[in-house]
C-alpha cells in the first residue's frame, strides 16, 4: 500500500522500455488525425511521476478516467522510468480485471470516453499499425444524435427501433412536438425501455440496446460502473482521498520512527 515501486521487481525487463513504436511521437503524430473527428489527443505520462503509494494511484487513474469521459480527448500514457512503478500497479489492478495480461511489462495504456486499451511491450506494433489502432478506438464513438454528447455519460432512452438518445433530451424532443426517432424517422412508441448506460459490461450494454421496449418501466438497478458525478461530488471525494493519503503518509512515517527505536542492538562478539 505504501509503495507501488515494490512491483517492479516482479518484472525482470522493467528497464527496458524500446519497442516497435515510437511511443513519445505518438500524441503529436495523432493529434491532426484524432482531431478531424472532433476528440484531442494529449500525453498524460508525467500525471503519475510522483506517484509513491496506492492512494495516489487511486486519484491520478480516477482523476485521467473522469478527464476521458468528461472531456472529448484521447488520453495516452506512456511507461517512463519516472513513472514504471505506478503504471506496473495499474497493469496488475487491470490484469485482476482481465483486461491485459501480465507476460510482459505495459508499454502505454489510451483511455477516450469510458473505453481503455492497455497495450504490453510484447505486442506493440510497428508506427502505422499503432496508430490506426488509436485512431480507430478514438472513432468508436457513441454521441447521443441530439446534443451530439457521449451517450454513456448519463442515462438514455431507447426507442422501440434500437436507436438511443439520453433521456433528458428526449424529454425535450417530445415536448418539441416530435413523434419520430431522429435517427431512422420510426414512430415513437408510448412506452419506451431507459438503460442505465453505466451499467455492466460493453456486451451487456449492447444487449440492453437491443432489447424491444419495456411495458412498465419502474426504476433502474444500481449501476454497476461508475457514473459520471457532478464536479463538486468529485472533488470532495478526492479530499476525502488526499485526507488519506495524509493519514497513511503519517502512519507510515510514525511507524518508520518507533521501528527504528525498538530496533534490537546487536550484541559485540567477545
Amino acid at each position: 500500500m505504501d509503495n507501488v515501486w515494490r512491483i517492479v521487481e516482479e518484472y525482470p525487463s522493467h528497464n527496458n522500455f524500446t519497442c516497435r513504436a515510437d511511443l513519445e511521437s505518438l500524441a503529436n503524430v495523432l493529434y491532426p488525425q484524432v482531431r478531424d473527428i472532433g476528440y484531442e489527443v494529449s500525453d498524460e505520462s508525467a500525471r503519475f511521476n510522483d506517484v509513491k503509494n496506492c492512494l495516489e494511484l487511486a486519484t491520478a487513474w480516477a482523476r485521467l478516467c473522469r478527464d476521458a469521459r468528461t472531456q472529448k480527448k484521447m488520453f495516452i500514457v506512456r511507461r517512463t522510468p519516472e513513472n514504471s512503478g505506478a503504471l506496473l500497479m495499474v497493469q496488475r489492478i487491470e490484469h485482476l480485471r482481465g483486461q491485459v495480461t501480465e507476460m510482459a511489462p505495459l508499454a502505454y495504456l489510451a483511455v477516450v470516453r469510458d473505453d481503455q486499451l492497455f497495450v504490453t511491450r510484447d505486442r506493440v506494433m510497428d508506427q502505422d499499425v499503432t496508430e490506426r489502432v488509436l485512431i480507430g478506438l478514438a472513432k468508436q464513438r457513441e454521441d447521443c444524435c441530439i446534443c451530439m454528447e457521449f451517450i454513456r455519460a448519463r442515462q438514455s432512452t431507447v426507442f422501440a427501433c434500437g436507436h438511443q438518445i439520453h433521456s433528458d433530451c428526449y424529454e425535450q424532443f417530445v415536448a418539441s412536438g416530435h413523434s419520430a426517432c431522429p435517427s431512422c424517422r420510426s414512430p415513437v412508441e408510448t412506452k419506451l425501455h431507459v438503460v442505465d448506460m453505466n451499467e455492466g459490461s460493453a456486451h451487456e450494454r449492447l444487449v440492453a440496446a437491443a432489447k424491444p421496449p419495456a411495458p412498465v418501466v419502474e426504476s433502474l438497478p444500481q449501476a454497476q460502473r461508475p457514473v459520471t458525478m457532478s464536479n463538486e461530488m468529485f472533488e470532495k471525494q478526492m479530499e476525502t482521498v488526499k485526507g488519506l493519503m495524509q493519514r497513511l503518509n503519517s502512519e507510515c512515517e510514525e511507524g518508520s520512527q518507533t521501528a527504528d527505536l525498538e530496533a534490537p542492538i546487536e550484541e559485540v562478539a567477545s
